[in-house]
């Protein structure tokens, strides 16, 4: 029988990785189970599995499947459903012709979708630690893509340079994107500014002092 044991982390990624290095096992055979959920902490069983993670997490599959069946019925939208587990999140991507219903408005509509998804998700499995995410024939991946390789550039010229730049309005996940992209540069700092949904992020240099 494979050891379970209980991790505490400032988010989901935090205490899986930690479960993955105490435990010695890849993030991808982990199965993980929510135990707590606060601002600034979650608790998490991890146990090791020998199974792919899309057994792994089997049950998690089986919920959202019929609800985006039953929604893309009901909308009279025809596609078909692929799904991926990953480390954190289960990855539907939503193929051929729904592509262009979901595009529109920078993927507001698909945002709008996933978000219901993920309630429904976690009110049928409050202790699943996955996210859904949703994508229309890989429209956020290029677009995620594009926001992280504008980031990095802009952050690149303003270690080079100094001073800040500000990024176009973007929605609360394309957001987290670039904060996620820029992170582990400590020579920068990301802000959200703006009101509502969508806001700009400010990337500003920081010029750290020497340690004498």
């Amino acid at each position: 029988m494979s050891e379970t044991t209980v991790f505490t982390g400032t988010d989901v990624r935090e205490a899986a990785g930690l479960a993955s290095q105490t435990l010695a096992v890849p993030l991808e055979r982990l199965r993980l189970v929510l135990l707590t959920k606060e601002p600034g902490q979650v608790t998490l069983e991890a146990h090791a599995s020998d199974q792919e993670m899309n057994e792994t997490y089997r049950d998690e599959i089986d919920t959202i499947r019929p609800l985006l069946e039953k929604l893309m019925a009901s909308l009279g939208i025809e596609t078909e459903l692929k799904f991926e587990v990953t480390p954190y999140r289960v990855d539907v991507e939503l193929c051929e012709k729904s592509a262009d219903v979901f595009r529109a408005h920078q993927g507001e509509r698909l945002n709008d979708l996933q978000f219901l998804v993920n309630r429904f998700l976690h009110a049928q499995m409050p202790q699943s630690p996955l996210e859904v995410r949703l994508d229309a024939n890989h429209f956020k991946q290029d677009r995620e893509q594009e926001l992280i390789d504008q980031a990095l550039a802009l952050g690149e010229g303003l270690e080079k340079e100094g001073d800040s730049a500000i990024m176009d309005a973007m929605n609360s996940y394309e957001r987290r994107i670039v904060h996620l992209a820029l992170e582990k540069h400590k020579h920068l700092k990301t802000t959200s500014v703006g009101e509502g949904s969508l806001k700009r992020i400010k990337i500003s240099c920081i010029h750290v002092k020497p340690v004498e």
